[in-house]
């Protein structure tokens, strides 16, 4: 077999950043040889994967190298196929256990409770979808078990367990690590105009943090939404949310720009935004401040999306002339 080897050196703060690293190496597929080798054999997107991932470890301020390899040894490489099965299996296992915690007590589960199950059911099943991409195994008998279980559960309890549409997300506390910065301010902007105009935040700790009952967990490391399949956050938000506005999706592209820094949109008024971020960061070390700015600095930008006629004249340019009748 022919391997793809990603060798890499982390920054040593910040620690959500490391964490990172290591969830989207473990949603590649790819099985770590030493601490910092991690391997994926050769097959259709394997190779843009590891280089996205390594792009992404450079812009974080460490280094990454990925090359091409194989084994002088049949044992060797069969040790790590079998390292490789061995966390797909532990994948699934998880999977079928979140599923099973995910299904209401019986009739004395409250509303939310089901609710909160409903939308953990489409969570679960993507991250079902992502690992059997990676290895179709038959070990995934187990959790499509205990998908189909939870999903009959909630059936029972009246209404579909999948909506035609996105899922409702008001009502709900939404969590995020302190130290407010653009892809947590955007997602905020976005919970507050487009989903939820009532929604309370709330702001904790990035080691341990948890979402409680009645509570999402956005930008932080395994949340409800994070960094997901090369989106940044508030790009995983909208996408989730059902959003579909040419204003937030532009911001939204701002924002990935800025906080992966692999220019993919280069919109011309990134590097505003950027100064007008870290003006925000720097003036206001609160976070309860430093939201409200972050949400009137948003509600700018996506003005001027909105209503572009006027946003000419105010610079100074007139709008062309009617055509001269004959």
């Amino acid at each position: 077999m022919i391997w793809y080897l990603l060798i890499h050196r982390l920054p040593v703060r910040p620690l959500y950043f490391r964490a990172r690293i290591r969830r989207m190496l473990g949603e590649a597929g790819a099985v770590a040889l030493k601490k910092a080798v991690y391997a994926l054999p050769q097959a259709a997107g394997a190779l843009e994967r590891l280089t996205g991932i390594a792009d992404q470890v450079r812009a974080g301020g460490g280094e990454a190298f990925v090359c091409q390899a194989t084994f002088t040894r049949e044992r060797d490489e069969a040790a790590l196929v079998a390292a490789g099965r061995t966390e797909r299996a532990a994948d699934y296992t998880r999977i079928a256990r979140d599923a099973r915690a995910l299904r209401p007590a019986g009739r004395g589960a409250s509303r939310s409770d089901a609710g909160r199950a409903r939308k953990g059911l489409e969570r679960i099943r993507a991250r079902l979808e992502r690992v059997r991409a990676i290895d179709p195994s038959p070990d995934d008998a187990v959790a499509r078990a205990a998908i189909d279980d939870l999903e009959r559960a909630l059936q029972a309890r009246g209404g579909p367990a999948r909506s035609g549409g996105a899922p409702s997300l008001a009502g709900y506390t939404w969590v995020t690590r302190r130290g407010l910065h653009v892809d947590r301010l955007a997602c905020a902007w976005v919970v507050r105009r487009f989903v939820d105009p009532d929604a309370p935040f709330r702001f904790a700790d990035a080691h341990g943090l948890r979402a409680g009952p009645g509570e999402l967990t956005f930008d932080t490391p395994g949340g409800d939404f994070s960094h997901d399949e090369g989106r940044c956050s508030v790009e995983t938000l909208l996408a989730r949310a059902g959003v579909d506005d040419p204003g937030a999706r532009r911001i939204a592209e701002i924002v990935h720009d800025l906080d992966l820094k692999d220019e993919r949109f280069g919109h011309p008024e990134t590097t505003g935004v950027e100064r007008l971020v870290t003006g925000i960061v720097e003036g206001h070390p609160d976070d309860r401040s430093r939201l409200e700015r972050g949400l009137a600095l948003f509600d700018d930008l996506h003005r001027s999306y909105v209503r572009p006629k006027r946003l000419s004249l105010r610079l100074g340019r007139a709008p062309e002339p009617p055509p001269r009748r004959p």
